[in-house]
């Protein structure tokens, strides 16, 4: 792995998907054995989608030390749709992750997707503030999120140009757009800023663009600009694709 900084910026370069692998593997061992002996469970938000499909199934053939029964999964964002749906984050990553690996269901937290966007925000809102012990208004540590990059600089399901992508008041939102293909339901950026740990995996030639403007030109109008944890770690982890421009 390459590493190198850009504006304060960490940037982690793999050549070939083994080197993005290995490192992200050592990266998730190192801060699950932190955070267990710390607090006796690691806490992670997780994105789905394409981008890191390859790493959740290495996850499932590699023998290492992460403890499974100790570590509890949330969703960074979902679309409303059946869990069946082939394009459910939910339903993808049952299929090919949780249902190998020795994971407690209980520890498992999807979005509920029977209703429409506000209700399942809602609800959802509801599951991370009863298992944080929090009231309303106060913000969740994540251990760590892991977060992609679209084209349009959209991470999680906060996009450009939409409401609430700066709304300090929710740990969560309804996303309804009409240039959004389905309804969804997104952690904010409060929520994101507040992580100990937060990792951007972005892969392919295609979010080059969209990267350099991120991260050389500064473009702080873009959500996956605003993602800034104060005084935690933020790791951008990009193969030499993706990083082409940088």
């Amino acid at each position: 792995m390459e590493m190198k900084k850009i504006n304060g910026r960490n940037i982690y370069i793999g050549k070939t998907e083994v080197d993005l692998n290995n490192f992200l593997l050592n990266q998730l061992i190192s801060l699950s054995c932190e955070a267990i002996k710390k607090s006796s469970k690691f806490v992670i938000a997780l994105s789905g989608g394409n981008t890191p499909v390859f790493f959740y199934r290495y996850l499932t053939k590699e023998k290492h030390s992460i403890a499974w029964d100790k570590t509890h999964i949330f969703f960074a964002d979902e679309r409303i749709l059946p869990y069946d749906d082939k394009e459910s984050n939910y339903g993808l990553m049952k299929k090919i992750f949780f249902d190998n690996i020795p994971i407690l269901d209980e520890n498992i937290h999807p979005v509920k997707t029977d209703g429409g966007s506000q209700s399942a925000a809602s609800k959802y809102e509801k599951e991370i503030l009863n298992y944080f012990n929090l009231k309303r208004g106060q913000l969740p540590q994540f251990d760590l999120i892991m977060l992609g990059i679209g084209r349009d600089g959209h991470t999680a399901s906060l996009f450009p140009n939409y409401v609430s992508t700066t709304d300090n008041t929710y740990l969560t939102c309804a996303v309804q757009a009409s240039y959004i293909k389905y309804e969804r339901v997104s952690i904010t950026i409060p929520v994101i800023n507040n992580a100990r740990n937060v990792y951007f995996l972005v892969r392919g030639r295609e979010k080059a663009e969209i990267l350099r403007d991120i991260l050389k030109n500064g473009n702080s109008n873009l959500p996956a600009s605003k993602v800034k944890p104060k005084e935690r770690k933020l790791i951008f982890i990009l193969d030499s694709a993706a990083a082409s421009l940088l």
